[in-house]
């Protein structure tokens, strides 16, 4: 997918980018070139990933779910009061 050129948002650039999950996101950047280097560099990144060369980003997760994954209720420290 082509992405749009960066453009000028209140005196500074963003990009706008679509990850290899499908999520659009914004950036911006205080300096054109370095916008433009991001956006290069992010749509490589997704190509490589579509094409099998590189894993993929794990996908933005709650933190219920981040709980989840460590197989309970996380502990918090301290002493226990009764």
């Amino acid at each position: 997918m082509r992405e749009a050129k960066p453009r000028r948002v209140g005196g500074r650039w963003q990009v706008r980018l679509t990850d290899e999950h499908g999520k659009r996101r914004k950036r911006l950047f205080d300096a054109h070139a370095d916008a433009v280097k991001a956006q290069v560099a992010e749509q490589a990144r997704v190509a490589e990933v579509k094409d099998g060369l590189r894993d993929p980003a794990p996908a933005d997760r709650t933190v219920d779910q981040l709980a989840d994954c460590r197989g309970g209720t996380p502990h918090l420290g301290g002493a226990h009061r009764s």
